[in-house]
């Protein structure tokens, strides 16, 4: 994609987040693997500028999940209404109109990663009570029924000897799947 036509493609996402704004500034957010991660600066017709990501989600994840995208948007909506501390979506597209594969828009959350926190106590605290409000959640609920399970992925990752999507023959793989089966995933605690 040429400049001009990714700059013209940012500027429609926000007449279409926010009619009568403009874009300020585009950039690429780098680090991510599976997605091609670009944050934006737009400003409303009010004035009032506010940072968003857009991720644009591999060929492996939409293989995988065509409806990857619009499954994130689910849970980041689920995960908000809870009060977790995760970025808000904002909109989902796969129409094709203004990029060629599906996206996702959320808030933009700054930070930078910490590997030498002053305070590791504290810092690791803060994780461990963040984890915990994660794996507190009913994952059994109704309304995340559209995501895979643990076992699924389990067994898919197995049977492809590392989730790459090509079958490569593993031995004595129905044995390994009958020994998992009923054992996986390993049983929670409360």
């Amino acid at each position: 994609m040429n400049q001009n036509s990714h700059h013209e493609n940012f500027s429609r996402l926000t007449e279409v987040i926010a009619p009568g704004g403009h874009m300020v500034h585009v950039w690429p957010l780098e680090g991510g693997v599976s997605a091609q991660v670009t944050a934006m600066e737009i400003s409303g017709p009010d004035g009032v500028t506010q940072k968003l990501v857009v991720r644009q989600h591999g060929d492996i994840d939409r293989k995988t999940n065509p409806q990857v995208a619009h499954d994130e948007y689910r849970l980041l909506e689920l995960l908000t209404a809870l009060d977790m501390p995760v970025p808000k979506p904002v909109y989902v597209d796969d129409s094709g109109e203004i990029f060629s594969e599906p996206f996702l828009v959320v808030t933009y959350m700054d930070g930078d990663p910490n590997y030498e926190p002053e305070n590791q106590g504290a810092y690791l605290m803060q994780m461990a009570g963040l984890l915990s409000l994660i794996h507190k959640l009913d994952v059994t609920r109704d309304e995340l029924s559209f995501l895979p399970t643990v076992a699924d992925l389990g067994t898919k990752l197995i049977a492809t000897r590392g989730g790459n999507g090509v079958a490569a023959p593993i031995d004595n793989l129905a044995a390994i799947l009958l020994a998992l089966d009923g054992n996986w995933p390993p049983a929670q605690v409360n």
